[in-house]
């Protein structure tokens, strides 16, 4: 039997029909190695009159002993045509929740604490925050204000809405119950609550300071921080609300009943609030 050619294969056809002739293998290497002359002068498909064959467009420029090589893709790009450079730029924006204070606001007011968390008498220094309260009516939301002196609370509001009004009725209920000479301060975080020019008025119709510390950073008023920490530890996470009004009335015992009057402080020498106050009052007036 003879060899097969290396550049064409035959098969027989089905139902003892004439045999067909396949396609040429293209990775056979022929005998004797094409020149470009050669190349150009043989047939393919594609080619005509007038019109180069494609093997004689890719070898062309190519000597007869240098190997054929893929074309240069980055030739596809021309120098002429215009470029464009993306530059991201960062800018830093005072409306960021960590940026530090807000001097776009002219009516910033300064922090006059600077984590000072003691205070020589009572009255003389109030921290405020808000919270809120999971019920099965939605969020509750209280608002405080403390002493921080003795770490009583002096001032408290509840309401299902996070506005204005809500830590102006804690500031008010405090001035009402303490009426504390003029120029305590009031030092929160800068929530709008506090910022807004309606608690601004406020301050100022009652001679209050007002005094915030460096946007989300909790440790500027970590007083505050830490009483909601124990209202959550003692008796949120023991206790669940159906309705809002419970979550009233089980806050208002927490506060009036127990934390003011029976909790004890390290602070304070393990007293109470109440019992703080009261030693510090006798001694001055003993004095």
């Amino acid at each position: 039997m003879s060899a097969r050619s290396p550049a064409s294969t035959f098969r027989l056809a089905p139902h003892g029909g004439s045999p067909r002739t396949t396609r040429p293998d293209r990775t056979a290497t022929p005998s004797t190695p094409l020149t470009g002359s050669d190349v150009a002068d043989t047939p393919t498909p594609g080619a005509g009159p007038g019109r180069p064959s494609p093997r004689a467009c890719h070898t062309a420029g190519h000597s007869e002993t240098t190997p054929t090589t893929r074309p240069d893709r980055t030739a596809r790009w021309s120098p002429n045509l215009p470029t464009f450079d993306l530059v991201l730029k960062i800018e830093w924006s005072p409306f960021s929740p960590t940026s530090g204070p807000r001097s776009h606001l002219q009516s910033q007011p300064p922090d006059l604490v600077g984590r000072d968390v003691t205070a020589p008498a009572p009255n003389r220094v109030w921290t405020a925050d808000v919270t809120y309260i999971p019920t099965g009516q939605g969020w509750l939301y209280l608002a405080v204000v403390l002493d921080l002196y003795s770490r009583r609370i002096v001032g408290w509001s509840m309401a299902d809405e996070q506005k204005t009004p809500l830590v102006a009725d804690a500031l008010t209920m405090a001035l009402r119950h303490r009426r504390p000479a003029p120029g305590v301060i009031h030092h929160s975080d800068q929530g709008g609550q506090y910022v807004s020019r309606e608690f601004a008025r406020i301050c100022e119709r009652h001679q209050v300071r007002r005094s915030v510390g460096t946007a989300g950073d909790c440790y500027d008023n970590a007083v505050t921080e830490s009483f909601f920490a124990t209202l959550e530890c003692e008796l949120l996470d023991r206790t669940s609300f159906a309705t809002h009004d419970r979550a009233r009335t089980a806050i208002f015992d927490f506060i009036e009943g127990f934390y003011n009057r029976r909790r004890r402080h390290s602070t304070n020498g393990y007293l109470s609030p109440h019992e703080h106050e009261t030693r510090f009052y006798e001694y001055h007036e003993a004095a």
